[in-house]
């Protein structure tokens, strides 16, 4: 579990600390605060996962490349490397992103005989404790006018083995991950079991009691409904139940360890909002070492996630703000309730 993080030079956020941080964390704040900044570094930050600037960029709509890469440097200075270090009860694990000052790099070719491949003048590198992964950007020209980005990599390690350059046991949902495919390649995965594919029915079914199956094809996400002969794509039944699937989804994956939730309020009405809040308790009680880490603007969703937890202690909510260009915290976890029934503002 994470029990402080520290942040440098992470797009809109130059210097941040935060200590003792709770199972269930809730970020609250005005639009460009530093909220989601604050949760993709921690996600990014994680022990194994070398792939999380690719999660954050993707989860974004953009396209990996090296302008791209900038925007996740503070002032999109790449001169000056992103620090970003995560104590936990394990260990205290850091990961720097800076500019590659390694010339002797060699791009890993990607054969395409009908394309071009134009590498990119820089290189990234992700240091993790000496573990090395260097991001090389390149151009694929397709022909007829197509470009396709693509990226190159090269690992390095102090030990010689293999690393697990995408960890299974951390996630990040946000609004934008609907947006993508590999979502709906996990769960097409996942659902092969019988067992995990009931499990997630019958928390779909909370939602809808007209749900009787789901479908995946790896690309597209179905339902059937009672008294519907054909299935229906799971997007067309609203924003809400795409994230009672991806929630239980999530939640129900036997590694899962650490989960960032961008405006888990998202798409949900305040029964659905009731449901997750329900489902969060009972994952949390049977899942001791799981952490979230969410975001929101809803002061409701927060109630009912204080409401709903067995134990109140391990809910805390900071209130995030920038004074002077410094990304500032106000913390709140005794008494949560209380407080937001005062009328804490949140925004």
């Amino acid at each position: 579990m994470i029990k402080s993080l520290e942040i440098n030079n992470y797009k809109g956020i130059q210097n941040f600390k935060l200590d003792n941080l709770n199972r269930i964390n809730i970020f609250v704040g005005n639009n460009n605060s530093g909220k989601t900044s604050l949760l993709e570094a921690g996600f990014i930050g994680m022990k194994d996962n070398y792939m999380g600037a690719m999660t954050v960029l993707q989860n974004r709509n953009l396209n990996p490349n090296a302008k791209t890469m900038e925007t996740l440097f503070k002032d999109m200075d790449s001169r000056n490397k992103i620090s970003i270090k995560n104590k936990t009860t394990a260990g205290i694990f850091s990961t720097d992103i800076s500019l590659s000052t390694d010339s002797n790099i060699v791009p890993i070719s990607i054969p395409n005989e009908n394309g071009i491949q134009t590498q990119e003048d820089k290189k990234f590198l992700i240091n993790k404790d000496g573990n090395k992964v260097y991001y090389n950007f390149a151009l694929l020209n397709k022909g007829n006018g197509v470009i396709e980005s693509i990226i190159n990599m090269e690992v390095k390690n102090t030990n010689g083995l293999t690393l697990n350059l995408n960890s299974g046991d951390i996630y990040f949902i946000s609004p934008k991950t609907r947006t993508n495919g590999n979502f709906a390649n996990e769960l097409r995965e996942q659902i092969k079991s019988r067992n995990e594919k009931k499990k997630i029915l019958d928390e779909l079914q909370l939602f809808d009691p007209k749900i009787e199956d789901i479908i995946v094809d790896g690309l597209n996400i179905e339902v059937y409904l009672k008294g519907v002969d054909k299935p229906i794509p799971i997007q067309a039944m609203g924003a809400g139940s795409f994230t009672v699937l991806e929630m239980a989804s999530i939640f129900g994956r036997e590694k899962i360890k650490n989960i960032f939730i961008d405006e888990i309020e998202d798409g949900l009405h305040i029964q659905s909002m009731e449901i997750i809040a329900k489902y969060l308790a009972k994952t949390m009680e049977q899942k001791p070492d799981l952490q979230l880490f969410i975001t929101t603007h809803s002061t409701e969703i927060i109630k009912l996630i204080t409401k709903h937890q067995t134990d109140k202690k391990i809910v805390s909510a900071y209130r995030i703000y920038n004074k002077n260009d410094k990304t500032q915290v106000v913390e709140y976890n005794d008494d949560l309730l209380d407080t937001l029934e005062e009328g804490w503002e949140i925004r």
